[in-house]
């Protein structure tokens, strides 16, 4: 998929129309060593099945735009501060991501060069998603 780099593309999904079944049985497999140990900390099959979700979420939307590299083999890195960012070996162009969530609602912003956050999202005019009521941050 492509992307310019005036563009956030905006992805979402409700994790409640996801069956919990369906994801043990296809997403699991997708997580790496530390995504499946912090999965397994969480305690609530609720919580459980939203990170779980996001995670496939996540995995799926970004390998449409890293072309050649499959969900299951996407390397992720974290900062200080824990969020995500995709191993930089595996970057043509510097594809950036950030995730939000409701409680029913999986929000995934996609951009090429612009950090996601609260800030990126002023500057351009998009501080709330009208399609999902869920702030990004």
């Amino acid at each position: 998929m492509k992307i310019a780099e005036n563009e956030i593309h905006i992805w979402f999904t409700y994790d409640e129309e996801i069956n919990p079944d369906f994801a043990l049985t296809n997403y699991v497999q997708f997580l790496n060593h530390q995504e499946l140990e912090q999965w397994q900390k969480l305690y609530f099959d609720k919580y459980k099945h939203q990170y779980l979700v996001t995670r496939m979420l996540v995995r799926d939307v970004l390998s449409r735009y890293l072309q050649g590299i499959p969900a299951e083999n996407i390397e992720f890195i974290t900062n200080d501060y824990k969020k995500p960012y995709i191993l930089p070996e595996q970057l043509a162009i510097p594809l950036r991501f950030n995730i939000s969530h409701s409680e029913k609602m999986i929000v995934l912003a996609v951009s090429v060069g612009v950090e996601i956050g609260r800030s990126a999202l002023v500057r351009i005019g998009l501080t709330y998603c009208l399609l999902t009521g869920v702030y990004l941050y």
